[in-house]
């Protein structure tokens, strides 16, 4: 052990250049052996943090000097794996050194960045990237792929640019995996999406990979042409490229990637054609002259994709999914009957809820039209909008538009004739279709107190609201039973209706309290009965008029 108090002293030695070679060893000990304790009993263990940043200190003079395997072995060992990147970055970890580290720190990014600084340490920089997971390759070649922490003195001013052959080392191994599975993509079941929302095939080409590749675009235009890489090359640059980034040659060089035909023949074909289809929807959405450089090529693929699996006759019950199916379609296709299908499908959509609340506290004024505050503020006018797009298209037959405007809410007809991109053949059949009621028909609309005090019979009001077919919705449920419980014209009976923890956790306490002393008295057996019936679990909520009748099924005493 040594004096954790000599520290200084000995890290003052090692940047010595007076340090003879014979005295090296000596040095190399004491910065490498564990401190005596200043303090038996302390429970903290800043002697070792004495040493820690002494041997930080020494570490680059030390590593300068020292020829023999085992020191340079020792050191090493005692530095961290940043430390050991930045050493080699300042040019004292060397590639002979690669053995040890290897068999000492886990290979990282950092680490062959900074030897590939040196142009006498690029064959070695690159000998190591197979030790890298995909995801790590990106940081070899980051403009921020080395920050130094400990050494910034020593410090190169700027970071030297990445050897050419580095960069070529590191896009050809990340590319590697990807070709590989596009060449075989039968034998690769990632490419089967885990869901139809999020499927691995655009995870397959993944934000690192491309941020690699984006660095060099003047390569592009030769890569795209790779016998080995070039098709990953055009997936990758149809998935992240900016549309403005890829000129007609190069479009025209992506064709044959643009209807993905690695997907075309797997198994499973009510998924992979969905994934597919939505793969070709995203690529023309972004890059909207593929429609002309693919051609008759893109409807052959759309035609494939619904018909091997029969997307048109096996949507997914979701809403959402019908919703992003006919968006794909609108997008891609050219087909009568696949359109003519799609407004089927919205039509057949069961119809948004709408509901119209009372302003709670400060009003709002809305500077929108009543149609969109009602719809887009809860995402119901997504119907009404995908219509629209169908209709937009102008292979959808006309005819089949009509017919599904027919099955909108005079609301949703309203949302489209605000619509400013609304067509005008479209914009007249809404507006022949729109009934007397006007453009707020069929919006459950729930009344504030006082327009409630204006109304005939407020409790029929408030029932008629407990009974709306729109109440089946659970978000729409729990607003309307808020709205009926902060009513001052609700009774009894419409309280008994209400779930219990929404009558007993967000009401009053003017209203629950003296419900449930009343009910309870002055009888203890009942008032134990209300314990044990206000522990139900939050899946299995009773009724507030269940807790009720316990109560009263107790006899009193």
């Amino acid at each position: 052990m040594v004096n954790a108090r000599l520290y200084p002293l000995w890290r003052a030695l090692a940047a010595s250049d007076d340090l003879p070679e014979e005295a090296l060893p000596t040095v190399v000990e004491a910065l490498c052996s564990r401190a005596q304790r200043t303090l038996p009993y302390a429970v903290d263990d800043r002697e070792e943090g004495w040493r820690g940043n002494a041997l930080k200190e020494a570490l680059p003079a030390l590593l300068g000097r020292v020829t023999d395997p085992g020191l340079r072995e020792r050191l090493l060992r005692q530095a961290t794996a940043q430390q050991v990147a930045e050493l080699a970055a300042i040019g004292v970890v060397t590639a002979g050194d690669v053995p040890t580290v290897r068999n000492v720190h886990r290979i990282r990014p950092e680490f062959i960045a900074a030897l590939a600084f040196h142009p006498q340490h690029v064959d070695a920089a690159i000998g190591l990237l197979e030790h890298l997971h995909e995801t790590e390759l990106e940081r070899v070649v980051s403009p921020w792929r080395l920050v130094f922490h400990n050494y910034r003195e020593q410090a190169p001013s700027s970071a030297p640019p990445v050897p050419e052959a580095v960069f070529d080392a590191v896009l050809r191994q990340a590319l590697a995996p990807l070709a590989a599975a596009l060449a075989h993509p039968d034998r690769h079941e990632g490419w089967l999406p885990r869901t139809s929302h999020l499927g691995t095939w655009q995870m397959q080409f993944s934000i690192s990979v491309w941020r690699i590749l984006e660095q060099r675009p003047e390569r592009w235009p030769r890569l795209v042409r790779d016998p080995e890489a070039g098709r990953a090359v055009q997936h990758l640059l149809l998935e992240h490229a900016e549309p403005a980034s890829l000129d007609e040659e190069l479009l025209e060089a992506c064709a044959g990637a643009v209807c993905c035909p690695e997907l075309a023949d797997l198994p499973k074909p009510s998924v992979t054609g969905r994934e597919r289809l939505r793969v070709i929807a995203r690529r023309v959405r972004r890059h909207p002259r593929l429609r002309d450089v693919a051609g008759t090529g893109l409807a052959a693929a759309v035609e494939a994709c619904v018909r091997r699996g029969r997307l048109l006759g096996s949507v997914g019950t979701g809403r959402a999914d019908v919703l992003s199916l006919v968006e794909d379609l609108v997008e891609v296709s050219s087909s009568p009957q696949h359109l003519a299908r799609a407004c089927a499908l919205l039509a057949g959509l069961p119809a948004p809820t709408v509901v119209d609340e009372p302003p709670m506290g400060v009003k709002v004024v809305f500077d929108e039209l009543p149609p969109r505050r009602l719809l887009e503020g809860k995402q119901e006018h997504r119907r009404a909008e995908a219509l629209t797009h169908l209709a937009a298209n102008a292979c959808t037959p006309a005819d089949a538009v009509t017919e599904a405007l027919r099955a909108l809410l005079p609301v949703e007809l309203s949302w489209i004739l605000h619509r400013e991109e609304t067509t005008g053949p479209l914009r007249q059949a809404a507006a022949d279709l729109l009934p007397d009621e006007g453009e707020t028909g069929g919006v459950l609309r729930l009344l504030s107190d006082d327009e409630l005090d204006a109304c005939p019979d407020p409790g029929a009001v408030l029932q008629s609201w407990l009974d709306a077919p729109a109440a089946a919705d659970a978000l729409t449920r729990d607003r309307i039973e808020r709205t009926v419980l902060i009513s001052r014209h609700h009774t009894m009976e419409h309280l008994r209706q209400l779930p219990a923890d929404t009558v007993l956790t967000h009401a009053p306490t003017d209203v629950a309290l003296p419900i449930l002393t009343r009910f309870c008295g002055s009888d203890p057996d009942r008032w134990a009965t209300l314990l044990t019936a206000l522990t139900f679990g939050h899946l299995d909520v009773p009724a507030f008029g269940e807790i009720l009748d316990a109560l009263e099924a107790k006899s009193p005493a």
